[in-house]
C-alpha cells in the first residue's frame, strides 16, 4: 500500500464504528481499522514513520489513537 492509498482509506474509514448499535457495522469497522494499523506498521517499517504518524494524527480522532 502506498501513502496515498493509506490516506484515502483513512479519509473514508468510520472512526466511530465503536459506537455502532449494529454488530455487523462494528465488526466491519474493527476489521477495517486492523487493516489500517497493519498498513501503518508496514509503511513505518519501510521508512515512512513520520508520514504515517502525520496521517494518523490528521484522520484518527484523539480518543481512538491506538497505533502511535
Amino acid at each position: 500500500m502506498t501513502l496515498e492509498e493509506l490516506e484515502q482509506k483513512m479519509r473514508r474509514h468510520d472512526w466511530l464504528y465503536g459506537f455502532a448499535d449494529d454488530y455487523r457495522a462494528y465488526s466491519a469497522g474493527a476489521m477495517a481499522e486492523s487493516e489500517l494499523i497493519a498498513a501503518c506498521n508496514e509503511l513505518a517499517r519501510a521508512g515512512h514513520k513520520d508520514e504515517v504518524k502525520r496521517l494518523w494524527d490528521k484522520y484518527c480522532p484523539r480518543e481512538q489513537r491506538k497505533w502511535m
